[in-house]
């Protein structure tokens, strides 16, 4: 008998017009993905609690479930400016929204209204020599972190929940991946409050959605739509010290200062240009650290919407 190879595993994600419905994703809608976690979301084993004779325990009814799978994406271009990435889907489904401008950019920023949802076909390994055990999880919403690591790939951390259907085993389908090869975090002119020239490790942008499922006992698993019922986007960075004079942390956090954080573009080549961009965020914590004996610290930022709705930050791929 065969052993079925995790690097063989393969994800599928496409948009769904209706709620819950599956679109079939075709071959181009593969994602590269890596560090697949796949598991039941909000079993539910109902005890029946009888009293009898014996201290043993009956057997626990299936009460209904979700699915939950996580994993990280490059982030990168699509190769062509204009054209969304093939990280598009899950980030919609992810309450953001695209604007684009034809052969020029594809614009992501938070939404509170028309929030999107997607399906996920993921074949998972299994001892078949081109037969995998695929999953099918529609009504898909989620969180996603992107993860700035110099000298590492940019990623897309993406924790979906989704509705589960029936396992079933399916010949692997031929992907069609995006060739685009992505970029080395690296080079950006990254500013806080239009302040240069930090000595910055990283930082991470989490959009900590709110994730909510209300019960529905006419659905057949008992759950009815996936909601994402909040948001609170954050920031975390990590620097080495600097006077006062150059930036004051302590002194904004105390007035409740509001600072723009702009990441710088990385990349140079049209179609996979990307730049992340907060009109203001404010200052909730500071972690000193010590950096191979250099005094640094992590800070933590809440990104807030400006005098308009849903603006806390923008990603921008050109």
């Amino acid at each position: 008998m065969s052993h079925g190879l995790i690097k063989r595993e393969l994800i599928q994600a496409e948009i769904e017009i209706t709620y819950g419905t599956d679109p079939t994703p075709a071959a181009t809608d593969v994602v590269l993905v890596r560090n697949i976690a796949h598991t039941a979301d909000r079993l539910r084993m109902a005890r029946r609690g009888a009293i009898r004779t014996s201290l043993g325990e009956l057997q626990h009814i299936y009460g209904g479930s979700l699915e939950a799978i996580s994993f990280e994406c490059e982030v990168k271009g699509s190769g062509t400016a204009g054209t969304a990435p093939e990280i598009d889907a899950l980030l919609r489904a992810c309450g953001l929204k695209v604007a684009t401008v034809a052969s020029t950019s594809n614009t992501y920023s938070p939404t509170s209204t028309s929030l999107e949802s997607c399906t996920i076909h993921y074949y998972e390994a299994a001892a078949g020599a081109n037969t995998q055990v695929r999953h099918i999880l529609t009504g898909c919403r989620g969180n996603v972190e992107f993860v700035y690591t110099t000298g590492d790939i940019l990623l897309a951390r993406f924790s979906m929940v989704g509705t589960r259907s029936t396992p079933t085993d399916q010949t692997l389908p031929t992907p069609t991946y995006d060739a685009t090869v992505p970029q080395a975090v690296k080079g950006l002119s990254t500013t806080i409050g239009g302040v240069a020239n930090l000595v910055i490790q990283g930082y991470t942008l989490n959009l900590n959605n709110e994730i909510i499922v209300p019960d529905n006992l006419n659905d057949t698993e008992g759950y009815g739509q996936i909601m994402i019922a909040g948001r609170d986007p954050t920031l975390e960075l990590t620097r080495h010290n600097e006077l006062v004079a150059t930036i004051a942390p302590w002194a904004d956090i105390i007035a409740g200062t509001a600072r723009a954080f702009v990441s710088g573009t990385l990349g140079s080549t049209a179609g996979n240009r990307i730049a992340l961009n907060a009109g203001q965020m404010h200052y909730r914590g500071i972690a000193p650290s010590d950096d191979s004996g250099i005094r640094a610290a992590t800070y933590s930022f809440g990104l807030h919407e400006t005098s308009t709705v849903d603006t806390e930050f923008t990603l921008v791929f050109t």
